[in-house]
């Protein structure tokens, strides 16, 4: 949950976008790596309109508020990151400055989110089981008729995908499946099979279409993963 808040004399508002401002803060603290994929990282601005202050009257200060855990190195990375975004977007302030407070978590006190209260893990785990097995059926028996090169042309992915899914779950958890055996699971049948039942033959166009989104959506992911 870390938060940063952002005060700032309010008369650079004719200076700079602010809301520009925060994207980037937020970017500066996703890419030093301590919060994952920075989907918990909030970011907010406040301007400053009645202060006080001796000489240069601009200035911006922030305050990241993290729960306890992380030493010293790692948020000194955090603060000097968020620092150099500061001082590349605000050039003509001196007055610049990043600290860390961190919460308490025992008098921390926010509502619980609505999944943990209306549901445990077992539960949670088979609803999205069950969504699972919906799309499967979706796919394997309401629309079979839809081809996996116009799923992966539109969507970036289509039924082989989804076995290829399964077999790296099952393999990350230490049962060895063979790709046609992933894809085998999913169809319910050997691919060959539902090619032979299902699959017609694509245009020259959906073919070239295919080759690149399969390069974006899978060959370059695999790439990169690695």
């Amino acid at each position: 949950m870390p938060h940063l808040v952002l005060e700032y004399n309010a008369a650079l508002d004719t200076q700079i976008d602010m809301s520009a401002l925060c994207k980037i803060l937020w970017s500066k603290m996703q890419e030093t790596g301590a919060f994952g994929d920075g989907s918990a990282i909030r970011v907010r601005a406040i301007p400053i309109q009645h202060f006080h202050v001796v000489g240069d009257q601009m200035f911006a200060n922030g305050m990241i508020r993290l729960l306890p855990g992380r030493d010293v190195a790692l948020k000194s990375k955090i603060t000097h990151a968020v620092l150099s975004g500061l001082i590349d977007a605000l050039p003509g302030v001196q007055n610049l400055s990043v600290d860390i407070k961190e919460i308490d978590p025992d008098v921390y006190a926010k509502p619980t989110p609505l999944r943990s209260r209306i549901m445990d893990d077992q539960t949670r785990l088979e609803i999205e089981a069950a969504a699972f097995r919906r799309l499967q059926q979706h796919l394997m028996q309401d629309r079979q008729d839809v081809q996996n090169i116009d799923m992966m042309n539109l969507a970036g992915f289509c039924r082989n995908c989804l076995g290829r899914w399964y077999q790296e779950a099952a393999n990350e958890r230490g049962i060895e499946l063979t790709k046609e055996e992933g894809r085998e699971a999913f169809y319910g049948m050997p691919y060959s099979e539902w090619k032979a039942q299902h699959q017609t033959e694509a245009s020259p166009d959906k073919q070239a279409a295919f080759e690149v989104a399969f390069k974006e959506n899978v060959t370059n992911k695999t790439k990169s993963e690695k």
